[in-house]
C-alpha cells in the first residue's frame, strides 16, 4: 500500500449509479470508491462492490476485456467510509491478463477477488435460448407495484419496494415471490439503469456487475419466505460469480433470469442469466449465501 490517502468523507447516493461506478486513481494500481450505494438494508450494495472490483481490474489492464470474475465477501462495510481497491498484477499472457483485488475499507479487508481479462475471438458459438417473456411494457415496476397493492404489504415491505433507485426494475410475475411463496425458486425481473451510462467498455462492464448481485441472493428463499422483500429469512452473501458471454449494453433493458438450483445445510445457491432484449446471452452469474 503506498502513502496516497483516500477522501476522508463519502457520499451516499442510491441514484446516481455512474458516481458510485467511478473510481478515483491513487497510484500504484490503487482506486478508491468515495460514492457508496445503500441497499434495501441500509447496508453498503454488494453489487458496488462487485462492480468497482471489475472497474479497477479494468483500469489496470489494457485492451483486453473481463471474461471471468470471483469474489468472496469476507466482512460488511460501513457507508460513513470510502472503500479502497488494490489490484495486483498476477498475469499478463499473450491473451489474458489475471488481476486479483482487494477491497479494504479503513484498514480492513472486506473482500478478495480474482478477474481475468481476455483478448480474442473463435468461430464456433452457441447460447442458451432465451426464455419467453413478457415485455418490459407490458410490466409496472416496483413503486407501480408497491402502490397498487399496497393492502397486501407490510409498512416495512412497502418502504423496501419504494423510493428513489439508480435502476428500474419491473418483475415479470408480481405475485410469486413478491405477494406470496414462489411455487418454485424462481424469480424473473427486467432491469435498466434510470440516466443513462456512457456507452464505453468500462461503465457498461461495470454496469452488468452491479446489476448481478440485484435479488441473486435472495431467489434461494423464494419458495419459503412471503415476499423477497420481506425480511423474515435473512440472507448473507458468501461468494460472487460472473461470466462475461458478450460485450453489453445497458442501453435498453436486460431480463435477469434467476433460480437456484438447492439450499440446504443452511446454504442456498442462485443462478441468473442476463438476456438482452433480442433473447442474446449476456451473462451468467452465480452466488452462494447463508441462510437464516
Amino acid at each position: 500500500m503506498s502513502d496516497a490517502h483516500p477522501p476522508a468523507a463519502t457520499v451516499i447516493d442510491s441514484t446516481n449509479l455512474q458516481a458510485v461506478l467511478h473510481l478515483d486513481a491513487l497510484g500504484g494500481d490503487r482506486f478508491v470508491a468515495a460514492t457508496l450505494s445503500p441497499n434495501m438494508n441500509g447496508d453498503i450494495f454488494g453489487g458496488q462492490y462487485l462492480a468497482n472490483v471489475v472497474g479497477a481490474a479494468m483500469l489496470a489492464t489494457e485492451r483486453r476485456r473481463p471474461h471471468a470474475m470471483q469474489a468472496f465477501f469476507l466482512r460488511a462495510g460501513k457507508l460513513e467510509l470510502p472503500l479502497e481497491y488494490a489490484v495486483s498484477r498476477i498475469r499478463e499472457g499473450q491473451r489474458f491478463a489475471h488481476r486479483r483485488v482487494e477491497v479494504h475499507q479503513a484498514g480492513r479487508l472486506l473482500m478478495t477477488a480474482d478477474v481475468s481479462l481476455y483478448s480474442g475471438n473463435g468461430a464456433h458459438a452457441h447460447q442458451a435460448d432465451p426464455p419467453r417473456m413478457p415485455t418490459p411494457e407490458q410490466l409496472e415496476n416496483l413503486d407501480q407495484l408497491a402502490l397498487r397493492h399496497v393492502n397486501r404489504m407490510t409498512p416495512a415491505t412497502i418502504q423496501r419496494m419504494l423510493g428513489k433507485k439508480a435502476v428500474e426494475a419491473r418483475p415479470v410475475d408480481c405475485e410469486a415471490g413478491i405477494f406470496r411463496a414462489a411455487n418454485e425458486a424462481r424469480f424473473s425481473v427486467w432491469l435498466k439503469p434510470v440516466a443513462r451510462l456512457p456507452a464505453d467498455a468500462f461503465h457498461q462492464y461495470c454496469a452488468l456487475t452491479y446489476l448481478s448481485d440485484y435479488w441473486i441472493g435472495a431467489v434461494p428463499t423464494a419458495r419459503y419466505a412471503a415476499s423477497i422483500f420481506a425480511r423474515e429469512h435473512a440472507v448473507l452473501s458468501l461468494n460472487h460469480s460472473l461470466w462475461f458471454h458478450a460485450e453489453p449494453s445497458t442501453a435498453d433493458w436486460l431480463l435477469y433470469d434467476l433460480d437456484s438450483p438447492n439450499s440446504g445445510n443452511g446454504l442456498g445457491l442462485g443462478h441468473g442469466r442476463f438476456f438482452d432484449r433480442r433473447g442474446k446471452l449476456l451473462a451468467s452469474a452465480q452466488q452462494e449465501v447463508l441462510m437464516s
